[in-house]
């Protein structure tokens, strides 16, 4: 899978365990400087998944908005679209724990 031929790029681990992620990527997923990311093993590599505060959908009226619990930051379309399948995968699971 490539986004913008992102994913064909490689990098080099150095002697103390770091490595430098391209520059569109950072960009792409909102990766910042000091920021704490977790690592999550799977069968074919490492998953990188930043620390964010967590976010969710409020009522404001008639319009359905972002809460994030700190100050208001601009939004990706992919922060969105990311929000809104884990709040429908929240709704789903919650559903099936019902019945």
């Amino acid at each position: 899978m490539a986004y913008c031929g992102i994913m064909r790029k490689t990098t080099t681990i150095d002697a103390a365990g770091r490595l430098v992620l391209p520059k569109a990527l950072r960009e792409r997923y909102g990766l910042e400087s000091g920021q704490r990311v977790r690592f999550i093993p799977g069968a074919d590599g490492v998953t990188i998944v930043p620390e964010r505060p967590k976010r969710r959908f409020v009522r404001r009226g008639r319009i359905l908005a972002i809460e994030t619990g700190g100050e208001v930051g601009q939004l990706s379309d992919f922060d969105v679209s990311r929000m809104r399948e884990e709040h429908l995968k929240e709704k789903r699971d919650a559903d099936r724990h019902r019945q």
